[in-house]
């Protein structure tokens, strides 16, 4: 009986730890690593990867490096004349989405919710103002 009682307990041991360690073992998965480097926007970043994999691989002539540096400027022109062109379509989508939450709360959760927004719009203006 005693034997029974002890493998029980060190079966039921082994299925916590294992759950402690699948948590953990997920937490760690699901963690986003830190970018060593701060500087520079994602864009920026991605851009460099860009032209670092094209000309690699590629092995582009000097020329064609510059061109295609060319190609990216006037493409990112493109976009954000696009991205302000339909600015005000995605400010009333965020505001009727901002009014659409709001009439499902109450006050008390309201002034939560406001408090929220105004975190957000700090960070995005903090994390724009940082060349992210």
């Amino acid at each position: 009986m005693k034997a029974s009682r002890s493998a029980a307990f060190y079966l039921f041991l082994t299925f916590v730890s294992g759950t402690a360690v699948g948590a953990f073992g997920l937490w760690l998965y699901n963690t986003q690593s830190v970018s060593a480097s701060k500087s520079g926007s994602r864009s920026e970043m991605y851009r460099k990867q860009y032209l670092s994999e094209m000309n690699t691989r590629l092995k582009l002539a000097p020329e064609q490096l510059q061109k295609l540096t060319a190609i990216l400027d006037a493409t990112q022109q493109l976009y954000r004349e696009l991205n302000e062109k339909h600015k005000p379509e995605y400010q009333a989508i965020q505001q009727h989405q901002t009014q659409q939450v709001e009439s499902i709360l109450d006050p008390a959760q309201r002034e939560e919710y406001h408090k929220i927004l105004k975190e957000r719009e700090e960070r995005r203006r903090r994390d724009s103002s940082h060349g992210r």
